[in-house]
């Protein structure tokens, strides 16, 4: 079978629904299929088809990317965008006419299905990873909690109070009085964009893939839509080695990897682990990644005086993930909007590692309370902080014990192979009927 996917971007660039892409472009081509990816990055391309000979690599100008990237008008631009995918998908229809392949997997939503169906009559699957077709923010979070079943009284308020970023950055000032002066125009454009996403997720797709059972619910839960339409299929486990633990140091090392921003839950977890550090110093925390709120993060550990309590490490190449967990006792995920999948989660849990989470969202499907991981409420930062101190309190045998079977748990539940088996009996099903 020939399969033509797109995605905006490929490892290394992108976050982990690109890494997810490339894990499923590497098995479908070990599986003899042919796969053709159209991508709008050059990073990366070279590599892949080094790897296998059933690999091709398109590269065209994704119009929409250029727009979000230069256009400064918060989510006109995001509509422009929207907007600008009739225009990539005519370049993608005539690939798809000199390609001729069975079946088109979109895995990214910048792409979207706009046209496609107009243009060229294939089966189409896309992939949903986030919150997108239901929140317009892609994330169900009003800014304080998650939330669902947005009105417009819910939305202009949460376009107006959730954006932390900019709220704490005077540096982006100007896109807060943007957002103030044109707020009911934003939220026109926001429903707009709302509507049109769902048209064509719903209208021109003919199976959906969800990354967990929380996503298909949400789907499901929110439109009237078929069951045998949605599938989950979770993201393949990464081929991590198990990492042993440290064992000789009485401190308890914690560790967050991720995008640096509020719905992430950085900013409570810095004020958590701070007001845990007056009570046991023997406790660290470690910070990779970068985001809208890395400016803020160094300003904190500076001005609280907080080094080498708590260290910002900046972005890592993605297979130097184990080397992260050798100093690493748990893996730390507080994220207050709720998560469709948490790769760093599962690949955390492969290296043998507890993970300490926030139990909203597609997380809960992962991280088991006692099991594998530890629950908290990070919202309430006096609950946050005394939960980071009982989680160092652990015997660190315990730790040990739960990292082992947080191993045990993704080898048996996000099996590589079995993932790959249900995505090609999806891809089968789908060019059959």
């Amino acid at each position: 079978m020939h399969v033509l996917m797109i995605s905006e971007r490929i490892p290394p660039h992108g976050w982990g629904g690109q890494i997810s892409t490339y894990q499923d472009i590497i098995s479908l081509s070990e599986n003899d299929f042919r796969v053709t990816l159209i991508t709008n990055k050059f990073a990366g391309e070279k590599d892949l088809e080094k790897i296998n000979k059933n690999i091709t690599i398109v590269r065209i100008p994704l119009s929409q990317s250029a727009v979000k990237k230069v256009c400064v008008l918060g989510h006109f631009g995001t509509y422009l965008s929207y907007k600008m995918m009739r225009y990539d998908n005519k370049k993608i229809a005539k690939i798809i006419k000199v390609k001729k392949p069975d079946l088109v997997h979109i895995q990214d939503l910048e792409i979207g299905t706009s046209g496609l169906k107009q243009y060229q009559r294939i089966p189409i699957i896309a992939t949903i990873r986030s919150c997108w077709p239901i929140c317009p923010n892609e994330s169900l979070f009003n800014g304080k909690n998650y939330c669902y079943n947005c009105t417009t009284e819910k939305m202009l308020k949460c376009q107006f109070f959730s954006n932390k970023e900019i709220q704490t950055n005077y540096k982006l000032m100007h896109h807060a009085l943007y957002n103030s002066l044109l707020l009911p125009f934003n939220v026109y454009i926001l429903k707009k964009i709302l509507v049109n996403r769902q048209k064509d997720l719903f209208y021109n797709t003919d199976n959906i893939i969800t990354i967990s059972k929380y996503l298909k619910y949400m789907l499901q839960k929110n439109y009237n839509l078929s069951t045998g339409k949605i599938h989950t299929i979770y993201p393949s486990l990464p081929n991590f080695p198990y990492v042993p633990p440290r064992m000789e140091d009485e401190k308890i090392i914690f560790t967050f990897i991720g995008r640096f921003s509020f719905s992430k839950g950085l900013i409570n977890l810095l004020k958590a682990f701070k007001e845990a550090l007056r009570r046991n110093r023997h406790i660290q925390l470690r910070i990779f990644g970068s985001g809208p709120l890395d400016w803020y993060v160094k300003k904190y550990i500076r001005q609280a005086r907080l080094y080498p309590f708590i260290s910002n490490e900046g972005s890592f190449p993605y297979d130097f993930f184990p080397r992260i967990m050798k100093d690493t006792d748990v893996v730390i995920m507080p994220s207050l909007a709720p998560e469709g999948f948490g790769r760093v989660a599962m690949e955390a849990m492969a290296c043998g590692r507890a993970v300490f989470i926030n139990p909203i969202g597609g997380l809960v499907e992962q991280v088991k309370e006692g099991l594998n991981g530890f629950y908290v409420n990070c919202n309430d930062l006096t609950i946050f902080s005394n939960r980071i101190l009982e989680v160092a309190d652990t015997p660190r045998e315990k730790l040990v014990n739960m990292g082992l079977q947080a191993r045990e748990y993704v080898l048996k539940n996000f099996d590589k192979n079995t993932n790959t088996r249900n995505l090609i009996a999806l891809y089968k099903k789908t060019v059959v009927n």
